[in-house]
């Protein structure tokens, strides 16, 4: 047996379905996230580094040569700080970057994109030796 809408039923059935076909899209169309990032380059990154200062720093410059192959190293500064306020030591992140040169070969049976050691020196640059 067929059961009949009232007039008012009816009226919210028909103002719903006016609602979903209007409003619903335009939710659905604010709620779809952007498009991802288009870039497809290396990120550019600039190191700066009172190395020498603890063994932590040389520790984390190690760790960046092994990432080199992900980022375009723009420039690696060896820099004063508060602890070591009179003398930067770019010899220390140059001994670094000639281990990493001895073991780049074998990087490179992994996966491209590692720079080779002279490029490296080339962007290791001496900061001021004053805090």
């Amino acid at each position: 047996m067929a059961r009949r809408l009232s007039q008012s039923s009816t009226r919210v059935l028909i103002l719903a379905a006016i609602a979903q076909l209007t409003i619903c899209p335009f939710l659905t169309a604010q709620m779809t996230p952007p498009p991802p990032d288009e870039f497809s380059g290396k990120p550019r990154v600039a190191i700066i580094s009172d190395i020498r200062n603890e063994p932590d720093d040389q520790m984390s410059f190690v760790r960046l040569l092994v990432y080199s192959n992900e980022f375009d190293l723009e420039a690696m500064i060896a820099a004063t700080s508060t602890w070591q306020k009179a003398a930067t030591h770019p010899e220390t992140m140059h001994v670094v970057i000639q281990a990493y040169g001895q073991v780049r070969d074998n990087l490179v049976l992994h996966t491209m994109g590692w720079p080779v050691k002279e490029e490296l020196d080339q962007h290791m640059f001496p900061g001021k030796p004053a805090f």
